[in-house]
């Protein structure tokens, strides 16, 4: 924080919180922290604030903001917790490079303000109706939580949110937190069951220009944005799924450049089958994928690792009756399921 940041804030003689631009000379004003007298500064040059009428040096506005926030973020999860709503938070996870979501108002829950806890003084500590720690909320403001608090919390195992907030980020955390920082927060990416590597999201979409290489009629097929299929992914039943999500029907055919059968697409007007290797090469490149018009997308995951293609989270891929794929059916579970909040 800097030095020359004042105080933009202060409390009127009703004791609400009043901001300098918004504060009439006239008023008498207060610290929010220690109680003291105030006055309100207001010139040609420098934006408006308030300032001690006797200086103390035991306030700062470091002091207030980290204050302000504090009863902020209880205020806003206490009414989250009252009425029903959500208290949403974002992170940024160092493992997956992704950002989750959560929601600290998920379940009752008490909020209280620096409570002592084994050897750490959280700013806030949540915890259950029964006394069970679930997590604390640290508001950095001038410094970080020191080494003793941070093994503290480590050997606590209790997650720790930290956040950064400015003057102007007051308002916005009645409603919500962003983290800069996190501790003993586990990934929650979606994992594969099979290799347990990290997943990543893609989209799949209908894409309507590709030509029939018999009878050249127009057809819809399936694509993916950021990757061309893998070869493997031809024997996944699970392409069969995404694919009916854009409106798209695949089945098992015998291809004779290949020699085998696998999941294909194949020309609704005279049924033959369109390989693989000529819709996302030949055909992409003769007909210009620019020029195909995109009618529906969903979302699926695939597995880098093992080449695994899922549709979506929670989903079984079974192995229909008469299957010609001998692979075993993988049902999708993730060790780190994304959780809405600390339970």
């Amino acid at each position: 924080m800097r030095n020359d940041i004042l105080y933009p804030y202060a409390l009127d003689k009703v004791h609400s919180i009043v901001k300098a631009v918004d504060a009439p000379r006239s008023d008498i004003y207060s610290c929010m922290n220690c109680g003291e007298r105030m006055v309100l500064r207001r010139g040609e040059i420098k934006r408006p604030y308030f300032a001690h009428h006797t200086e103390n040096p035991n306030c700062s506005p470091e002091t207030v903001l980290h204050k302000m926030a504090k009863d902020n973020i209880k205020a806003g999860i206490d009414a989250a917790l009252s009425s029903g709503f959500k208290y949403p938070f974002t992170w940024r996870c160092h493992v997956c490079n992704q950002e989750h979501v959560g929601d600290l108002a998920l379940s009752p829950r008490d909020v209280n303000i620096e409570v002592s806890l084994d050897g750490v003084r959280p700013d806030i500590l949540l915890s259950s109706m029964e006394g069970k720690p679930m997590a604390a909320i640290e508001v950095v403001v001038s410094h970080s939580p020191d080494q003793d608090a941070i093994e503290a919390y480590k050997r606590l195992k209790l997650p720790v949110l930290m956040v950064k907030p400015g003057w102007e980020d007051l308002k916005d955390l009645k409603s919500g937190l962003a983290v800069f920082e996190t501790l003993n927060v586990p990934c929650r990416a979606l994992k594969c069951p099979k290799c347990h590597q990290i997943l990543h999201k893609i989209k799949a979409s209908s894409m309507y220009g590709h030509r029939c290489w018999k009878c050249h009629n127009k057809i819809s097929v399936l694509w993916f944005d950021s990757m061309d299929p893998w070869p493997s992914w031809s024997t996944q039943e699970s392409k069969i799924s995404i694919a009916r999500k854009v409106g798209i029907e695949l089945k098992w055919m015998y291809s004779k450049a290949e020699t085998r059968k696998y999941i294909a697409h194949f020309c609704p007007s005279c049924g033959v089958i369109q390989g693989d290797a000529y819709i996302y090469n030949i055909g992409a490149w003769e007909h210009g994928i620019e020029n195909y018009r995109e009618d529906e997308s969903t979302e699926c995951y695939i597995c880098p690792h093992c080449e695994k293609l899922f549709d979506k989270p929670g989903n079984e891929f079974k192995q229909k009756k008469g299957s010609q794929n001998n692979d075993r059916p993988e049902t999708f579970e993730h060790p780190a399921r994304e959780e809405r909040g600390f339970q």
